[in-house]
C-alpha cells in the first residue's frame, strides 16, 4: 500500500505551509536517510522472554526511542539489562517534555554516545541536553552519529557550538534537520562539506550555507525554503539526477520564478516520485507555467502545490479543474497523490461554483478520488482532508458546515473547542451532524455551562476516543458532567478550571484509572484539604500533576501520599516561597529518589514549582512520612 504524504504536527488550525516541505515515508524508506522522523512515539508496557533472539529486540527497538527502550524494557531481567545496554543504534529525542526521569537517568548512566546514531535537540525545562553532556558523558564524542535534528525551539547556547564543534563530524552525517531560528549558532560552526549527507530539510537555505563550505554532492531528499535563487541553483544543479523527493519553498518574483523554471528545465528528473512546491510572494501565476515547469518530471507519484495568500493567481486557468485533468491524464500518468491549495481574490458565489464543478468530474471523484473543496475562513481552494484543519472551534464552525463535501472534512477532525457562550446551539443539533465528528480524541469547554448540552455533544462525537479533556467554565450540573468524564474510558490528560471541582470530583463513583495527567485550577480554597484526597483516590494511576502551592503541610501531602507522580507543577502566587531541596529530602519520600526541581518564570507573568521525579528507589531506607492537611 502506498504511503501517505506526511505533515509534521500541526501547530495551528491549519498546516504550517513551512512542514508541507515535509517527506514522505514512502520515498523516506528508499532513501534509508531519514531514521528520526519515521519513528512513532510508542509505548510498549510487556514483558519478553528470555529466549527472543537479538534480532528481534533490533527489530522492536528500531521503531523506539531511547527513552521509550528503557522504559519499556529495562529492568525486566539482568539478560535484557544488557541487551539494552549494548544495543548500538539509538536514537535519543531530547526535544520532548514527556522523557520521564527513571528513563533519562538510565539513559545516562547506561548509554555512551557512541552507541547513539540519531539525535534531535529541543528546548525543555531542565536543559536535558546539557544534563546528558554535563554528565559521565562530557568528554565523549558522538562518534556514530548518523542523523541530526535541531528543532525550532533550540537556543543559542556556548555548551551547544562547542558540542557542535567538537563532539560530532557534520560530515559523517546522512540526514541533517533543521528548522531553529538562531543565525548566531550557525555562524558560529563553519567548513563542514556533509560530504555523506543524503537528506536534508531546513527552512533557510542561507543558514545551512553558513554551516557549509561546499555543496553536497549525494542527496537524494532535499526540502528546503531557499533564500535566494543563487542557493537554489547550487543545491539543486548538483543533485537533480538522483532526487527521490525535492521541496522547493521560496519568496519569489516573476524573475526569479522564470529561472527557477529554467533551472528545472535544464535537468534530468528520472528518479524524482514526489515534488513540493511553497510559492510565495508573486504577483501572478499561469497555469502554462505550471505546466511548463512540471512536464519534466514525468515520473511523479505524490506532488503538493501551495501558494500563499498574498498571490494574485491568474484563476481562469489554475483553479480550472479540467485542465489540470487534461494535463495530468497526458503528461503526469504515474501520479497517485495530489494536493493543491490556491488562495482567491474577492470573487462571487457564482464564479466560486463556477471553479467548484470543474472539480467535480467522474476522472477527479471516482477514478481518483482526489476532492477539492471551498474553504470560507481562508478563502481558498484545497484539497481535502489532506488540508481540512484538524481543530474546529466557533471561529470556524460555521463555515465548516457551509463546506460543499463538509463530510469528507468531519474525520480530519482531531481536536474540538467549543466555547458556549458563543455557540450557536444548531451545531449541537442531534439530526443534521449526528456522530460526524468521530475521531476527534481532544475536546474542550470554555464558559458558561449552562442547561444540558452534553447529551447533544456525545451525538456528535465518540467519548471513548476522548484522551484529553479540558474544562474553564462555571456549571450547573456537576452529576452530569462527572458521567460524561467517567464515560472517556481512554482518557490520558484531565484539565479542570472550575471552582466546584470538588462536587465534580464527588460526582465521580468509581477511580479513573487511564488518567496519567491532572491539571487543577480556580478551585475553592477553603476545600483544597478534601479535593486532594478526593485526587489520591480516583487518580490512582496519576504520573503529572498541577496544583496550586498553599503550604509545606499540603505540598509533603500531595508528595507522600500520591507516590506515583513523577512531575508536579505548583503554581506560586507573589509572596510564596517553596522548599529546598534539602528540605524535600528531609520530610519527604523522596529523601530514597533521585529528583530535580526549579522555579519557572512563564511570559513574566506567573512562577511555577516544578518537581521532576525518579520513581526508582536508590537505597532500601523505609521513612514513614504520613502527614495530615490544614
Amino acid at each position: 500500500m502506498d504511503a501517505e504524504i506526511r505533515l509534521s504536527p500541526v501547530v495551528s488550525h491549519y498546516a504550517d505551509p513551512l512542514e508541507i516541505l515535509a517527506g514522505n515515508d514512502e520515498i523516506n524508506q528508499l532513501t534509508d536517510s531519514n531514521p528520526l522522523s519515521n519513528r512513532r512515539p510508542t509505548r510498549l508496557h510487556y514483558c519478553c522472554d528470555y529466549f527472543i533472539n537479538l534480532f528481534v529486540f533490533d527489530e522492536v527497538f528500531s521503531y523506539l526511542f531511547c527513552d521509550e527502550i528503557f522504559q519499556s524494557f529495562y529492568s525486566i531481567s539482568d539478560y535484557i539489562n544488557n541487551v539494552v545496554s549494548n544495543y548500538k543504534q539509538y536514537f535519543l529525542d531530547l526535544s520532548r517534555e514527556d522523557i520521564r526521569k527513571s528513563a533519562f537517568d538510565s539513559i545516562c548512566s547506561n548509554i555512551s554516545p557512541s552507541q547513539i546514531i540519531g539525535l534531535k535537540l529541543g528546548k525543555t525545562k531542565f536543559n536535558l541536553f546539557d544534563q546528558y553532556l554535563l554528565g559521565r558523558n562530557g568528554e565523549q564524542s558522538f562518534t556514530n552519529l548518523r542523523s541530526l535534528w535541531l528543532d525550532r525551539t533550540i537556543s543559542y547556547s556556548e555548551s551547544l557550538s562547542r558540542w557542535m564543534q567538537s563532539k560530532i563530524n557534520l560530515d559523517n552525517l546522512h540526514s541533517f534537520h533543521f528548522t531553529c531560528l538562531h543565525d548566531h549558532l550557525f555562524a558560529q560552526v563553519r567548513n563542514s562539506s556533509f560530504e555523506n549527507l543524503s537528506y536534508l530539510i531546513g527552512n533557510s537555505s542561507r543558514k545551512f550555507r553558513q554551516l557549509s563550505n561546499g555543496i553536497p554532492k549525494h542527496l537524494k531528499t532535499l526540502h528546503m525554503f531557499f533564500d535566494s535563487i543563487d542557493d537554489l541553483n547550487d543545491l539543486i544543479g548538483s543533485n537533480a539526477h538522483q532526487f527521490y523527493s525535492l521541496g522547493v519553498g521560496f519568496q519569489c518574483q516573476i524573475d526569479n520564478l522564470h529561472q527557477f523554471c529554467s533551472l528545472v528545465k535544464n535537468h534530468q528528473w528520472t528518479l524524482l516520485i514526489q515534488f513540493n512546491l511553497n510559492l510565495q510572494g508573486i504577483n501572478n501565476i499561469h497555469f502554462e507555467t505550471i505546466k511548463y515547469l512540471l512536464s519534466s518530471m514525468f515520473r511523479l507519484k505524490y506532488l503538493t502545490l501551495l501558494f500563499s495568500k498574498q498571490e494574485l493567481i491568474h484563476q481562469s486557468d489554475v483553479l480550472n479543474g479540467f485542465q489540470w485533468e487534461l494535463f495530468i491524464s497526458e503528461t503526469l500518468i504515474y501520479l497517485k497523490k495530489f494536493f493543491l491549495k490556491i488562495p482567491l481574490t474577492e470573487q462571487s458565489n457564482d464564479e466560486i461554483n463556477f471553479y467548484f464543478n470543474t472539480f467535480q468530474s467522474s476522472w477527479w471523484i471516482n477514478e481518483k478520488k482526489w476532492f477539492i473543496e471551498y474553504f470560507i475562513v481562508e478563502n481558498a481552494f484545497m484539497t481535502v482532508p489532506y488540508f481540512a484543519p484538524k481543530i474546529i472551534d466557533n471561529s470556524v464552525v460555521d463555515s465548516f458546515f457551509m463546506m460543499k463535501r463538509s463530510e469528507l472534512s468531519y474525520s480530519n477532525i482531531r481536536e474540538m473547542k467549543l466555547y458556549f457562550d458563543k455557540l450557536n446551539p444548531i451545531y449541537l443539533s442531534t439530526d443534521q451532524y449526528y456522530g460526524r465528528f468521530c475521531n476527534v480524541n481532544r475536546l474542550s469547554f470554555n464558559g458558561q455551562l449552562t442547561g444540558n448540552p452534553l447529551i447533544n455533544i456525545r451525538h456528535l462525537i465518540n467519548v471513548e476516543k476522548i484522551v484529553y479533556f479540558q474544562i474553564s467554565s462555571t456549571i450547573t450540573h456537576c452529576d452530569l458532567l462527572a458521567e460524561f468524564i467517567q464515560d472517556m474510558t481512554n482518557l490520558s490528560s484531565l484539565h479542570i478550571q472550575c471552582v466546584h471541582a470538588l462536587h465534580i470530583f464527588d460526582s465521580i463513583l468509581s477511580p479513573l484509572v487511564s488518567v496519567r495527567r491532572l491539571d487543577l485550577f480556580g478551585y475553592q480554597t477553603r476545600t483544597r484539604s478534601l479535593l486532594v484526597k478526593r485526587v489520591r483516590f480516583l487518580f490512582p494511576a496519576l504520573i503529572h500533576l498541577t496544583i496550586e502551592y498553599h503550604s509545606r503541610r499540603l505540598f509533603r501531602y500531595v508528595l507522600n501520599e500520591l507516590v506515583h507522580l513523577e512531575e508536579i507543577h505548583f503554581h506560586l502566587k507573589d509572596h510564596d516561597h517553596v522548599p529546598n531541596h534539602h528540605w524535600i529530602e528531609q520530610y519527604t519520600r523522596l529523601i530514597n529518589h533521585s529528583f530535580q526541581s526549579e522555579v519557572f518564570n512563564v511570559n513574566h507573568k506567573e512562577r511555577i514549582f516544578v518537581l521532576w521525579i525518579n520513581r526508582e528507589k536508590i537505597n532500601n531506607q523505609s521513612i514513614d512520612h504520613k502527614c495530615l492537611i490544614q
